[in-house]
């Protein structure tokens, strides 16, 4: 998966370990591309979900771990900034900005299709009558 850094590429400032983070204005405009990648790592799971097959579980958790990596790379700033930077514009703009993602993940966190892919994928495999074993193996 792409890494925060890469998905930003063409900016400089790097506040709190986020790169194009460096103004009030970034908060914003980071929260939004946060979104919409959070929005289609989303899709990609749920695609795999309704796809099925042998590597739907493996590309569920694949898919969930980039999601929760995605939004924890700009919220977990965003709450730092907004508790511990200095100038009154930034926390604002940090606030407003962790207020959107926190919606984002909300709206994901409450998703029956995203919660049905994780289930599915957490789910025992199914093995036929007299195998030895049983259980989820992912190899990820």
């Amino acid at each position: 998966m792409a890494s925060l850094a890469s998905l930003f590429p063409r900016r400089t400032a790097v506040l709190f370990g986020v790169p194009g983070l460096g103004v009030p204005s970034d908060c914003a405009r980071l929260a939004r591309r946060t979104a919409a990648r959070c929005d289609a790592l989303a899709a990609a799971v749920i695609s795999a979900h309704r796809s099925g097959g042998p590597a739907a579980p493996r590309r569920i958790v694949r898919g969930l771990d980039a999601l929760s990596s995605t939004v924890c790379g700009l919220v977990d700033p965003l709450e730092l900034a907004r508790s511990a930077h200095p100038e009154e514009e930034m926390v604002r703009a940090a606030d407003a900005a962790h207020g959107e993602l926190c919606e984002t993940l909300h709206r994901l966190n409450t998703s029956a299709e995203l919660h049905a892919a994780a289930a599915a994928a957490a789910r025992p495999a199914v093995r036929g009558r007299g195998e030895a074993g049983s259980g989820l193996r992912l190899r990820v």
